[in-house]
């Protein structure tokens, strides 16, 4: 390995050192700090070759941590993703089955209130959250019987 690319790597450990980024994440990074991009992408796949960069475990964490935590539904835990740097064929591949939405929705619409008196506003909010209006209609109903 050539000393410029060594200096390259070993820029992106450092950067991983204290946190797990995605690949588009250490390539601005990297940029910022003035490497060429030509090294930059040599780096990325040495990096990722040893196992330094798995874009794959950061996504199915992302996505559990955005469904549990905040309580997101899939339109937006995709856009979530997109603003992380994941590119849009890792997103559409992505595993989305450990997640139970309508659960989730259900929870959501329980915490803005009483499903009983949910207006227009309430489900405007439930629908930013990523829910569709059929997924909300569906929570609602099983919340209300």
């Amino acid at each position: 390995m050539e000393e410029e690319l060594k200096k390259v790597v070993a820029a992106g450990i450092k950067i991983l050192e204290f946190s797990s980024y995605t690949e588009r994440q250490i390539f601005e990074k990297l940029k910022i700090k003035g490497y060429n991009t030509a090294r930059i992408q040599e780096a990325i796949e040495y990096l990722k070759e040893k196992g330094y960069i798995k874009d794959e475990r950061l996504i199915e964490s992302a996505i559990l941590k955005l469904a549990d935590r905040k309580l997101y539904g899939k339109y937006r835990i995709k856009m979530e993703l997109r603003q992380m740097g994941f590119s849009s064929e890792m997103i559409s591949e992505a595993d989305f089955s450990e997640v139970d939405f309508h659960e989730n929705c259900c929870k959501a619409i329980k915490k803005r209130g009483d499903p009983n008196d949910f207006d227009e506003k309430d489900k405007a909010y439930i629908r930013n959250l990523g829910y569709s209006s059929d997924e909300i209609r569906e929570a609602l109903k099983e919340l209300k019987d």
